[in-house]
């Protein structure tokens, strides 16, 4: 299954210049927006108390004088919880709505009409989902860092005995870019699976109202086991590299 989800993604990626084509264009836009700019409100929120919980738990414990609260936040953001936290915010998001679409697409017949005019529902159907969640999930990675790193410092402190600037700068002292950039690729990468995970549900659907209606809660439950899995498997091999 791992083997053929990574060709379904490097075969997605692979088509990037239909983007040229204006109908896939403008489907590819569509998912964009639906995807990256109706969630930020959420994936705001989310950020802003996830950073506010993780400095004040820290302040709680240890007090605000030293690095740890920072380090704490920045072990938090740039580890396997923040790439986790936005790839369940993404999968909650998206996954149920991409596979209901894909979903009812197909209970209508329309595939069979894609393949009358010999067009690839792949190409057509598949590619224009799984480009732009890509992309999105890195922004929406890079938001909710932000969110969570300048929320979070704002809110602690009002709450806590917190000096926001200089507790700021000495995030940017002691965070790895490293760590950043590969947190954000592993976005993009939980993102692009969620896409394949939603296309899958909902375009092996049987054509019946029962299957239908099951669709997006499948994808749901799939994309999170799918990303669940893909996480152990990227920490597994970090430690046989390392």
């Amino acid at each position: 299954m791992i083997k053929w989800s990574c060709l379904a993604l490097f075969y997605s990626i692979s088509r990037w210049y239909l983007f040229r084509l204006r109908p896939m264009r403008e489907e590819m836009l569509k998912q964009i927006e639906s995807a990256g700019i109706r969630s930020l409100g959420l994936v705001g929120v989310i950020g802003i108390l996830s950073g506010a919980v993780i400095i004040d738990q820290s302040v709680g414990m240890v007090g605000a004088a030293g690095e740890i609260p920072v380090k704490l936040l920045s072990w938090t953001l740039f580890g396997e919880a923040g790439a986790l936290a936005v790839g369940f915010l993404v999968a909650a998001r998206v996954a149920p709505a991409m596979a209901a679409d894909l979903a009812l697409m197909r209970f209508r017949g329309e595939l069979g009409h894609l393949a009358a005019i010999d067009i690839s529902a792949a190409d057509y159907l598949v590619v224009p989902r799984v480009i732009p969640l890509i992309l999105v999930s890195a922004l929406l990675a890079i938001y909710f860092m932000a969110s969570a790193l300048l929320g979070g410092m704002l809110v602690a402190s009002f709450m806590r005995d917190f000096a926001f600037l200089p507790q700021l700068a000495r995030f940017f002292e002691i965070m790895n870019p490293l760590s950043m950039l590969i947190a954000i690729l592993k976005c993009s990468l939980f993102g692009g699976v969620v896409a394949l995970v939603s296309c899958y549900h909902g375009l092996a659907i049987e054509r019946d109202a029962k299957s239908l209606a099951q669709a997006g809660s499948e994808a749901f439950t799939g994309s999170l086991l799918a990303l669940g899995l893909l996480d152990v498997g990227t920490v597994l091999l970090s430690a046989l590299i390392e």
